[in-house]
C-alpha cells in the first residue's frame, strides 16, 4: 500500500483506494456492526417516552467466532434519520434506561459521571451525535465487563485486540497518505459489515482531517438510509471541526443484499427501483456541493450524461466566489468521476 500511496503523491489530487475486509477478519467487522448497531438503537429506547419499552430488536445469534462467544448476525438499521438530531436524553432518561435494560449496579454517582462524560458539550441532555462520539471502538473494551454481566453484546478479549490491531494498521496508512498529502478513500462493503467501517472510518476522520481531507468514506447511495447517514456524519465533522470527506456511488451489491434481506425476513435496504437511487444520489451530491466549505467530495459514477453534467452545471451555476475562495484556501476538492462501459 506505501508504493501505492507513494505514486499518488507523484501528482496533485492524488488519491489511493483501500479495504476494511482486506485489514482485519470480516466477521469481527459483522460482530462489531452488530454491537454498534444494537447500542445505537438504544438511544431509541432511552428517548421514547417509555424507558421500560423493549430496545428494538436489530440482531439476533445465528454462529459463533470462538467456543462460547456468539457472532450476532446484523439486520442493517434504516432506522437512522435526521430525526435523531433533534432527539436528546435527560438525565432521568439516562438513569431509566440503564434501569430497562438490566444494568443495575451502577451507583448514582457513578450514573452522573458516566452521563457527564457522555455529554460532551455539558448541555444537560445527550444528543444522538455525543452519544455515537462516545462509542468509540476502544471505549467498548471498557464496557465489556460491565455489559457482560449483564447479558449485553460486547467485544470478547480476542476482538478488542483484533479491533487494536486493526486501527494501528489504518492509523498507519492514514499517517503515511496524511504526511504525502494523499487522499486515502475507504471502500463501501455490504450492510452488515458497514457499521464497522463508517465508525473507523469516522475514528480516522477525527484524527487526521484536521488540516487536509485525508481519510474518505463511501456512501451508497442505493441504500434507503444512506442521504441521513451523510447528513449525520457531516453535521458530526462539522461540529467537530473536521473535514467531511466522501466518495459518492450508487452501490454495488444488490442481488446479495436483496437476498439477504429476504433470506433473514428484514426490509430491503435498497431501494425499489432504479429511477428512486438516481433520485436519492444526486440529492446526496447536491448536499455535499452545497457545503463545501467543509466537504471534499467525489463523484462516482457510471453515468456521464447525468450525474457528471449536473455537477458540473452546479458547480458552474450556484458555486459562489466567496465559496470557491475559501475551497481553494482549504484545499477543498471536486473529483468528477466516471467510468465508462461498453
Amino acid at each position: 500500500m506505501g508504493d501505492t500511496e507513494q505514486a499518488a503523491s507523484q501528482k496533485s489530487d492524488g488519491f489511493a483506494a483501500i479495504k476494511l475486509t482486506a485489514l482485519g477478519p470480516p466477521e469481527l467487522l459483522e460482530h462489531l456492526s452488530s454491537i454498534l448497531v444494537f447500542t445505537r438503537n438504544l438511544f431509541d429506547q432511552f428517548t421514547h417516552s417509555d424507558p421500560n419499552a423493549p430496545p428494538p430488536a436489530a440482531t439476533t445469534t445465528t454462529t459463533t467466532a470462538t467456543p462460547g462467544q456468539p457472532i450476532l448476525n446484523t439486520i442493517p438499521d434504516t432506522r437512522i434519520g435526521m430525526q435523531h438530531l433533534t432527539k436528546a436524553i435527560s438525565l432521568d432518561e439516562f438513569r431509566a434506561g440503564l434501569s430497562a435494560i438490566g444494568v443495575t449496579s451502577l451507583s448514582e454517582e457513578k450514573v452522573t459521571r458516566l452521563f457527564n462524560k457522555i455529554d460532551r458539550d455539558r448541555s444537560g441532555a445527550i444528543d444522538y451525535l455525543e452519544w455515537i462520539h462516545f462509542l468509540d471502538p476502544r471505549m467498548l473494551g471498557g464496557l465489556t465487563p460491565r455489559f457482560q454481566s449483564q447479558g449485553l453484546p460486547t467485544l470478547n478479549e480476542k476482538e478488542l485486540h483484533q479491533i487494536d490491531a486493526m486501527i494501528k494498521r489504518l492509523e498507519s496508512l492514514a499517517e503515511f497518505a496524511a504526511e504525502k498529502r494523499v487522499r486515502l478513500m475507504v471502500d463501501a462493503e455490504q450492510t452488515y459489515f458497514q457499521p464497522a467501517i463508517d465508525h473507523l472510518v469516522l475514528y480516522l476522520q477525527r484524527k487526521y482531517n484536521r488540516e487536509f481531507p485525508t481519510i474518505y468514506n463511501t456512501y451508497q447511495c442505493y441504500l434507503r438510509d444512506s442521504f441521513s447517514r451523510m447528513c449525520i456524519d457531516m453535521e458530526r465533522a462539522r461540529r467537530g471541526g473536521f473535514w467531511f470527506a466522501a466518495k459518492a456511488v450508487r452501490g454495488a451489491y444488490m442481488i446479495s443484499e436483496r437476498a439477504r434481506a429476504a433470506e433473514h425476513k428484514y426490509s430491503d435496504p435498497i431501494f425499489a427501483t432504479i429511477e428512486q437511487t438516481h433520485t436519492n444520489y444526486h440529492r446526496v451530491v447536491d448536499h455535499m456541493l452545497q457545503n463545501l466549505d467543509i466537504a471534499d467530495v467525489m463523484v462516482a459514477t457510471h453515468n456521464e450524461s447525468t450525474s457528471i453534467h449536473r455537477s458540473i452545471q452546479w458547480l458552474a451555476g450556484c458555486c459562489s466566489a466567496a465559496v470557491l475562495q475559501c475551497c481553494s484556501a482549504h484545499s477543498a476538492a471536486v473529483v468528477l468521476c466516471c467510468v465508462v462501459t461498453a
